[in-house]
């Protein structure tokens, strides 16, 4: 998503960062610093096949972009 002001964003960005940071892991990637959310480990019977990618949320500031995905491969060749 293209921000109009990612400086006055970033602010905004870091207090929902403060505000959940217990649920999320600060990661650094390519000079790039982001965020990935905890999540808890599924049981067994609910794990999903290994055909199938787990999802892993992360979010970022790029430039004038906030990315957002759920998959960290993704995020990684965004940087």
């Amino acid at each position: 998503m293209k921000l109009v002001d990612a400086d006055e964003f970033r602010k905004t960005f870091d207090k929902v960062i403060d505000k959940f940071s217990e649920r999320l892991e600060k990661t650094t990637f390519g000079g790039v610093t982001y965020w990935r959310v905890k999540l808890p480990e599924p049981p067994p019977e609910r794990a999903l096949p290994d055909t199938l990618r787990q999802p892993r949320p992360v979010t970022a500031i790029l430039g004038d972009y906030l990315i957002v995905s759920d998959s960290e491969e993704f995020l990684h060749h965004a940087i």
